[in-house]
């Protein structure tokens, strides 16, 4: 078997004319419904088959799914489509370096992702009878390796400024719950150094063992706290729906429960207890706040409010904040509502600053629930600018309803950050982008997206 850890990367090659209109030309035979999905699963199979010890790397919950390679598929369609000006895709690239970083991804791990993906476009290609040879093939050669160098460089950048490298022991110093299914952890450093800063809107992988699956798995989670040099905050959703056993105690390896999105999730919450300890990797993430004074509106679903929390609390840490602030949330119940109170106690304190509106999902307009909500909170701070809401989010209709600051629609400057899941995210970058905002000032941040690894 090959060394791949100790065989020399090739050096980044610069792409020809030829080259790229080769690679352009390939673009439809890359697509996902095309031979693209059909690659990448043999990729990943052949891959982890042979690298069992790559499986502590990869979240095997989009490997059963198949998310992680109609992810991938379209990366390289992308790629190939964009093979002219990168531009484009530059985002996209930055993003998964970012992800790559937090799972510690080493160079040499190019070499064995280069290897197996090469090898299962030539037979999956085969196939059908297509040749995947000569001039075409060293295209794609030099294509991954000039890729693969982009992230290496990107990833190398990231680990310069990191807080530490790899994976660093944690101990749970306490458990939050702030709803019936969201919990903080409070992680602390077990060898009691400070913590470097971080951004507000970054996020850390947190690694566990997985005994049904053999190996460990990391997971992304947003810091939902502003910078403290003591500890870390994430704020993690349990799912009922993801069981940490099957009801025999033995997972059944056609339907096991341990590949189910949520699972390492919940299997923190059951084995993450106060003086347990975790892996963590340093911050990363480019969805990061600004540093400017302009106004801020941060827009959340479900246990996206995590990141943005993080951004309303850095800006009011120091006192009073800088920047006029709208915090628009959307939760399904008033149980579901994750730190309410603390969001009651900052618009009370600053009700010149901070306008706030929350959408319970579950609720229609003339609930007498809502009510009695609204009641609670015009008692609660009587001064404060708040709007709640029965339904789904609906800035383009409720823009009326709303003071005119809350959106802040007629400053040109205003930022928007936006966090949540992938539908939620769509829906509220239309409707912002209907009342004239534009697109470069708002920032998003897709919660269960999935993100590929080359």
């Amino acid at each position: 078997m090959t060394d791949f850890e100790h065989t020399p990367l090739p050096l980044q090659p610069t792409l020809s004319k030829e080259q790229k209109d080769l690679i352009f030309g390939s673009a439809p035979l890359l697509a996902p419904q095309k031979y693209g999905l059909k690659i990448t699963t043999e990729m990943y199979k052949n891959m982890l088959d042979e690298n069992q010890a790559l499986k502590n790397v990869f979240n095997l919950s989009k490997q059963a799914s198949l998310g992680q390679q109609f992810a991938l598929s379209k990366a390289l369609e992308a790629y190939a489509l964009n093979i002219h000006d990168l531009s484009p895709i530059l985002p996209v690239v930055i993003s998964i370096a970012n992800k790559h970083a937090s799972l510690s991804i080493a160079p040499w791990m190019y070499n064995v992702v280069g290897h197996y993906l090469i090898g299962a476009i030539v037979t999956v290609l085969a196939k059908d009878n297509i040749l995947f040879e000569g001039a075409l093939m060293a295209a794609w050669v030099d294509a991954y390796w000039y890729l693969a160098h982009v992230f290496i460089g990107l990833e190398a950048d990231l680990y310069k400024t990191a807080g530490w490298s790899g994976w660093k022991e944690f101990k749970v110093m306490k458990r939050v719950p702030e709803t019936p299914d969201i919990t903080s952890f409070y992680l602390k450093p077990v060898d009691g150094t400070s913590l470097k800063a971080f951004k507000p809107g970054q996020y850390i992988s947190v690694q566990l063992t997985v005994d049904e699956l053999g190996c460990k798995q990391s997971r992304q989670y947003s810091l939902s706290e502003s910078f403290d040099p003591a500890y870390l905050r994430i704020s993690v959703r349990r799912d009922p729906g993801a069981k940490v056993l099957t009801a025999s105690g033995a997972a059944d390896p056609s339907t096991n429960p341990a590949t189910h999105p949520a699972f390492v999730s919940n299997l923190l919450h059951s084995k993450a207890l106060e003086g347990s300890t975790v892996e963590v990797a340093s911050p990363f993430g480019e969805f990061i706040l600004d540093d400017s004074t302009f106004p801020l509106v941060l827009i959340s679903g479900g246990v996206g409010v995590t990141p943005v929390l993080s951004m309303l609390n850095t800006v009011t840490s120091a006192g009073a904040p800088t920047r006029e602030v709208t915090w628009i949330q959307s939760v399904r119940t008033l149980q579901d509502h994750a730190f309410r109170n603390h969001i009651d106690e900052l618009v009370a304190k600053y009700p010149n600053k901070i306008a706030t509106a929350t959408y319970y999902t579950s609720l229609s307009e003339k609930a007498p629930e809502l009510d009695s909500i609204r009641a609670e909170a015009l008692s609660a701070a009587p001064s404060a600018d708040r709007q709640l809401f029965g339904g789904h989010i609906a800035l383009s209709s409720d823009v009326g309803r709303f003071d005119a600051k809350v959106l802040h629609l007629g400053d040109g400057d205003a930022q928007y950050y936006i966090c949540g899941p992938a539908a939620f995210m769509d829906v509220v970058e239309v409707q912002l982008q209907s009342l004239g905002v534009d697109a470069k000032r708002i920032h998003t941040e897709k919660f269960a997206g999935d993100k590929p690894s080359f």
